[in-house]
């Protein structure tokens, strides 16, 4: 135990509490700090995804063992047509997201495009 006086007030301080009182106030400190970040860090990515157009990129890393075709984008194409086109069997949505995914790109597409469709 600890005992002071402070403006004609005596007090009596459990040293032991006192501690763990300060140990989870700052680990209270650091959660919050830690939510601050990782909150700014989503806001600002945010801001500047919406400030920025995105373009497709290419990439050269490819899964192995999966084979290609190019396909020319032609004048009225569209992701879920072409989907419908080469995989008549599935369900066009999964099929358009994985075009896009192989693709790194949205679903607009200019005429003379190439898109990579697997196999």
């Amino acid at each position: 135990m600890y005992r002071f006086k402070l403006f004609n007030t005596r007090y009596i301080v459990d040293i032991k509490k006192f501690k763990e009182s300060i140990r989870k106030l700052k680990e209270g400190i650091k959660t919050l700090l830690i939510i601050a970040l990782i909150s700014y860090i989503i806001f600002d990515f945010n801001l500047s995804v919406a400030n920025k157009k995105i373009k497709c990129v290419e990439v050269s890393i490819e899964p192995k063992n999966i084979e290609y075709e190019e396909y020319i984008v032609q004048e009225g194409d569209s992701l879920w047509n072409i989907a419908d086109y080469y995989y008549p069997e599935l369900d066009n949505r999964e099929t358009v997201d994985l075009i896009k995914k192989d693709n790194l790109c949205s679903s607009n597409l200019k005429n003379g495009q190439v898109l990579k469709i697997r196999k």
